[in-house]
């Protein structure tokens, strides 16, 4: 290629750089093949670094660090308390249910005492006006004045009466277990989900509307006495109350007639919530009854049935039970096992459908709750291997199907395994929670250094954990080992050709950052930026295909940004080791770039006048060449 005299446009560059080879610098879309460069305007500068040797040889070479890897302990752990992390979660729950059922109760008693006093007027009222009807013609406004009041008397009543089953149930939904933390809290979800299922709170929000409608009605009753001064009556009471009555009926056997209706035998079911004394009473009764039900419809079958005989032995172990308490035990055991036998007794138990939503409930519970976090996540990472897959699908929703094809159930190393668990929890909260970025940013930079560092080639990358560094903002806020590992990290990627776009970003971040540090790097700080480019420069000499495309696109996106910001200057005064190194990477990208044309992204002027002023600076200061000899 002819050599011709040209002057960079670039402000950036040396307008007194000695002549280099000239450059076809036109779009792509109008280059032909003839007019594509077929050398490298930088090849002549550089050789492959393998040439390289200097008296530094030693220290390039010398002993690399220990890279973190699963199943050590962390660096940069999150903060935790000193209880158990299922401890901790269990006080999470504890704390919402007593919020929660504080406020009910609270509602209720100041209901029940309004609902005394109220019931005490209409009483009043009512004791002088059902005179009215015991006289020969009854009149229609007396009639109507009864029928009023004695609604009015009815409704009050009726919320009492309810508002003290509801304070029952929630007596019963509170009761202590005296179970380990996990345990209760697998317990606790069962309950929860019971009680929004069969509606309590909306029970409980009625409550008050009986009251006030029985206040709205005995006002109307007194302004009709007050404008005018009775079979009818009966019936209209009758009916009144026979909603309340029906309701009390209703909430007492449903109960014991969930369990002997239900075909599911493991109970994964919303637990019917509505147990008080009267239902406890009537679930005594039918449990015997279905069972002696059963033992008659297998006699006249004349022969055994292994449904009928499961059912039997559900019931026999239900009827055993001495409370709601211990009902709710056998309950929560037979949803956590994979089969019931024929005596009713779960077998083959793991962590159960409960304790996975009870977990999930609480991530979302905390995503504004920095000393939560850390339990949860440790929860999430104590999860067998089958339900952390389960958890983790339900807490990503819409995308859980990802996080689990991303291939976590193939994962064989249980450490790794916990490692990738705890990450995707932490991206979930960072998700939700933005501020909490910069406070998990060192953690989950750790984890997923140690997961690459012990899944390569076992783990698809591509939708599972995502590298948590994205700018240089957020190099900043890593600690000088976390640069370090990183870099180690992302060196053994290359060599195993499993390297993402934002690995490399990220590890170009860092190398920049690590560059412009006021404070001279330290010793392993240098050997980490050799082994860097290094490998990076024998990536991007061995990749092929559109692989090798699209690093070539992207590392000239990066290169062209490093000229930009003059951090080139500081190779030559912070690590001079890497200059043959950097050139080379830098050789290597160029022949590239000529063999592929310069992507489109970066072929205006600007860009690849830029490219030619990083050529006339390396030329003008003298960069050594590997393998020269002086």
């Amino acid at each position: 290629m002819e050599s011709a005299t040209r002057t960079p446009a670039s402000p950036h560059n040396d307008t007194s750089a000695p002549p280099g080879p000239s450059l076809d610098i036109k779009p792509l879309a109008l280059r032909t093949s003839s007019q594509t460069p077929k050398t490298s305007p930088l090849s002549p500068l550089y050789q492959p670094a393998g040439n390289y040797n200097s008296e530094d040889e030693a220290f390039i070479e010398g002993d690399e660090i220990k890279t973190w890897r699963s199943g050590e302990q962390f660096q940069h752990p999150l903060p935790q308390t000193d209880d158990n992390p299922w401890m901790t979660c269990n006080g999470i729950v504890e704390k919402f249910d007593k919020d929660m059922c504080d406020v009910w109760k609270d509602e209720i008693q100041n209901l029940l005492i309004f609902a005394g006093l109220f019931s005490a007027v209409v009483t009043a009222f009512t004791i002088e006006s059902y005179h009215l009807l015991e006289e020969n013609s009854v009149t229609a406004y007396s009639e109507r004045i009864n029928i009023l009041w004695f609604v009015s008397l009815s409704l009050s009543l009726a919320t009492v009466s309810i508002g003290i089953v509801c304070m029952q149930w929630l007596r019963e939904f509170q009761r202590d277990a005296s179970l380990p933390p996990k345990d209760s809290v697998a317990l606790r979800q069962m309950r929860y989900e019971g009680l929004l299922k069969w509606r309590v709170p909306g029970i409980l929000s009625v409550l008050p509307l009986l009251l006030q409608g029985g206040l709205v009605i005995f006002l109307a009753g007194l302004l009709d006495l007050l404008w005018h001064l009775n079979h009818k009556v009966a019936i209209a009471v009758t009916v009144v109350v026979a909603g309340p009555m029906l309701f009390l009926a209703v909430t007492t056997v449903l109960p014991a007639l969930q369990i002997i209706i239900t075909q599911d035998r493991q109970l994964r079911i919303a637990q019917c919530p509505y147990k008080s004394p009267q239902s406890w009473a009537f679930y005594r009764v039918a449990i015997y009854s279905a069972r002696f039900a059963l033992y008659i419809d297998q006699y006249v079958r004349g022969h055994h049935h292994q449904r009928i005989a499961t059912k039997r032995g559900v019931l026999r172990c239900f009827s055993q039970v001495r409370d709601w308490l211990q009902y709710d035990m056998y309950w929560w055991q037979l949803r956590e096992a994979f089969s019931v036998n024929a005596a009713g007794e779960p077998c083959l138990t793991t962590d159960s459908h409960d304790i996975i939503r009870g977990l999930v409930w609480i991530a979302e519970a905390s995503v504004h709750s920095i000393p939560w976090i850390s339990a949860v996540q440790a929860c999430f990472r104590d999860l067998d291997s089958l339900p952390a897959v389960k958890a983790l699908r339900l807490l990503f929703r819409t995308k859980g199907d990802l996080v689990v094809s991303s291939g976590l159930r193939v994962v064989r190393d249980p450490a790794t395994h916990q490692d990738i668990v705890a990450a995707h929890v932490l991206s979930y909260f960072r998700e939700q929670n933005h501020q909490l970025h910069e406070f998990l940013l060192p953690h989950r930079t750790e984890l997923y250094v140690r997961i690459r560092n012990s899944s390569v080639g076992s783990y698809n990358m591509k939708d599972g954990v995502t590298c948590p560094v994205s700018t240089f903002r957020d190099v900043k806020q890593l600690p000088k080992d976390v640069h370090i590992q990183f870099l180690y990290c992302f060196s053994s990627l290359l060599a195993e050709k499993d390297v993402k776009q934002d690995d490399m970003d990220a590890a170009w971040y860092i190398f920049v950052i690590v560059l412009r540090d006021p404070q001279l790097p330290d010793l392993e700080t240098r050997r980490a930026l050799v082994k860097f480019l290094g490998s990076l420069e024998r990536w991007v000499n061995e990749t092929e295909g559109p692989a090798r495309l699209r690093a070539v696109e992207g590392l000239v996106d990066h290169i062209l940004a490093f000229h930009r910001s003059r951090a080139y200057a500081f190779i030559r005064e912070r690590v001079p080791e890497c200059l043959p190194l950097f050139a080379s990477v830098l050789g290597s990208l160029d022949d590239a770039v000529v063999q592929y044309g310069f992507p489109e992204s970066f072929s205006r002027m600007p860009d690849v006048d830029y490219w030619w002023g990083l050529a006339m600076e390396m030329r003008a200061n003298d960069t050594p060449v590997p393998g020269d000899t002086q």
